[in-house]
């Protein structure tokens, strides 16, 4: 079995979504609530995000996630391929210039299976949870 992945593995979530946005977005919750809290006990004078150094600590949780994310795929067994693939033929996919051959394809598309390629048929037997 193999993946195939123009983009670094890992997915949205863990690299430029869900995870790097609460980190980024608690830098700006500790400089609201200070300021919130102004004349009620808390001093914000001199409160403020240093961008540089918060976007260092998002990216010490987000750099390591590809490496990891393909590590855990070839230890289970997955081949993993980098590039932008596209189906030539029915059990043909090219990646990036390289042809591949295969009894079956599955290509997901935004977390549902959108065609299935080499003579498999039927509603998508495959559950992809993120």
């Amino acid at each position: 079995m193999g993946i195939v992945d123009a983009l670094p593995y890992g997915g949205t979530g863990a690299l430029r979504g869900c995870d790097p946005k609460k980190i980024l977005r608690r830098g700006a919750e500790v400089i609201d609530t200070a300021r919130l809290m102004r004349r009620k006990g808390i001093t914000d004078y001199g409160v403020s995000i240093d961008w540089s150094a918060l976007m260092r600590h998002k990216r010490g949780f987000t750099d390591a996630v590809p490496q990891g994310m393909e590590d855990e795929l070839t230890g289970n067994g997955v081949t993993t391929l980098r590039g932008n693939a596209r189906f030539t033929g029915p059990n043909q996919l090219k990646i990036d210039g390289t042809q591949h051959r295969a009894k079956c394809f599955l290509e997901p598309s935004r977390f549902s299976c959108r065609r299935f390629v080499g003579g498999v048929t039927g509603r998508c037997a495959v559950s992809l949870s993120m």
